[in-house]
């Protein structure tokens, strides 16, 4: 009889050594990849507002080559260097700036123009 307690106790002890890895979160740590503000080359079309505004049609570059003119070139924005990475997602300033720029209203610093 005492055998059979001290069992059932090793086994009460391992299920709730089990429920509690069973109900612990479990979720993966995240790394978030470090983001500067550097220069991305503008890949879409500069006809069309919408891509113009796109953060996945701009690609890093260690340096703009742009030419003055009236179309844009590149934007320096925040977020991740390295070849085919994209900015982040564009602030309300941003999007402003880059409107002004489409629609001929003025061109901030942060973007490069070209013929």
């Amino acid at each position: 009889m005492k055998t059979l307690k001290i069992s059932a106790s090793i086994i009460a002890v391992f299920c709730a050594i089990g429920g509690l890895f069973a109900f612990s979160n479990q979720t993966p740590v995240k790394t978030e990849q470090k983001t500067t503000q550097q220069w991305y080359r503008f890949t879409g079309d500069v006809n069309v507002l919408s891509e113009v505004k796109d953060p996945t049609k701009y690609v890093f570059t260690s340096s703009p080559i742009c030419e003055g003119g009236d179309k844009i070139c590149a934007l320096y924005a925040d977020g991740p260097s390295g070849s085919g990475q994209h900015p982040n997602s564009f602030s309300p300033s941003v999007l402003s700036d880059l409107d002004d720029a489409f629609n001929d209203r003025g061109v901030a610093e942060i973007i490069q123009m070209k013929d």
